[in-house]
């Protein structure tokens, strides 16, 4: 599953690598240390600008560096397999300049100093800056092979490849920041106050991420814990089922009704759910964009321990764009619009998951009445 990675404007890291000089060899004295995050934060878009009127026909100049929190789990970095995409808005003062971004990204060992070696060292983009904050980046770019451990960290390092082979004065500049609610579109042409980003192919699991953030793997548990008596038993069902849920399960078990099919689906609101909600409350990502609630068939289930089901893992892909922010699962009797009942809905503990066109969303139902 795909590794998001994001990019703030401010906030330092615990540990400070070394800057890249061997790549930035022009300068690095105007560059800063961030560290870089799993789950999206609030801080503002900000430009990173330097100032350089170094007299060279190319030089490398770094801007900035970006420290993950350490691994929770060894990963093997396979060229030819794993790949990245990176966007952020950049500009220059001076189309003389003829700046271009250049991204550098090495595996530190453990919190340093030293480095296992180098996953990223190339120009994702040699388009050349603009004069106003436009993206700036690549889908696809290659990684090197590398074996990463437990507790190692990425060091991820923005600079410029300039031409300026007199002394004039000319500003470079990156825009960062976490803050808004829209990822910008990679690739070279994106002028809107979106956020910017790093996404590796693999599913890489930092410390931080709890072992699920950014691989968008999701379970649900409803689970019925029978320690008080049946009235106050009913109450703790109240919190994980829908008004809808519970009267079909009486319909079906006590009525003798006809059994309903189930269906899983996503929700983008930033609220759970309420009792009393309905499907048509909800607010599902674009049916345009490769999402479908996904049938749950009732051959799938396995009790897995007593008194607890499971059925098998499903997996949403988002296709065409993005899907956004989506914050948790429902379960329906509908494959698709509102004419249909709310079984149980729950936000993911660990969301939301940011979906960007060919990430996936995986689900395993369990339901467990113990």
């Amino acid at each position: 599953m795909a590794t998001e990675i994001y990019l703030p404007s401010s906030g330092a890291p615990p540990v400070s690598p070394a800057f890249g000089t061997a790549v930035f060899s022009s300068d690095v004295s105007q560059a800063d240390r961030i560290a870089a995050v799993l789950t999206k934060g609030a801080t503002a878009l900000a430009n990173k600008s330097i100032t350089e009127a170094i007299n060279e026909a190319s030089s490398y100049v770094l801007l900035r560096q970006y420290v993950t929190p350490p691994l929770s789990t060894a990963y093997s970095f396979v060229g030819g397999v794993d790949t990245y995409r990176v966007v952020v808005r950049a500009m220059e003062s001076d189309a003389d300049a003829e700046a271009t971004m250049y991204l550098y990204v090495r595996v530190l060992n453990g919190d340093g100093p030293d480095f296992r070696g180098t996953i990223i060292s190339m120009r994702p983009s040699t388009t050349e800056f603009a004069l106003g904050l436009t993206a700036r980046g690549v889908a696809g770019g290659a990684v090197g092979n590398l074996e990463a451990s437990i507790g190692d960290r990425l060091v991820i390092e923005f600079g410029c490849r300039v031409n300026t082979p007199d002394e004039v004065e000319r500003t470079l500049s990156y825009n960062f920041g976490d803050a808004p609610a829209t990822a910008l579109d990679v690739g070279n042409t994106d002028t809107d106050e979106d956020y910017p980003f790093i996404e590796f192919s693999g599913d890489i699991v930092f410390e931080s991420s709890g072992g699920d953030a950014g691989d968008y793997e999701g379970e649900v548990d409803l689970s019925l814990v029978p320690s008080t008596p049946f009235a106050d038993l009913w109450n703790d069902i109240l919190l994980k089922w829908c008004d809808e849920g519970k009267s079909s399960i009486g319909d079906v078990y006590l009525r003798g009704q006809d059994q309903p099919s189930f269906y899983l689906g996503l929700y983008t609101g930033t609220t759970e759910p309420a009792d009393d909600d309905t499907v048509a409350d909800l607010t599902e990502p674009s049916g345009d964009n490769g999402y479908a609630r996904i049938a749950l068939a009732d051959g799938d289930w396995t009790e897995t321990s007593q008194g607890t089901f499971t059925n098998l893992l499903k997996t949403f892909t988002c296709a065409t764009s993005d899907w956004g922010d989506v914050y948790g699962w429902f379960i329906t009797t509908a494959a698709s619009g509102t004419d249909c009942d709310l079984i149980t809905a729950e936000q993911f503990s660990d969301g939301p998951y940011h979906v960007h066109v060919e990430d996936t969303v995986n689900v395993l139902p369990k339901l467990s009445f113990t």
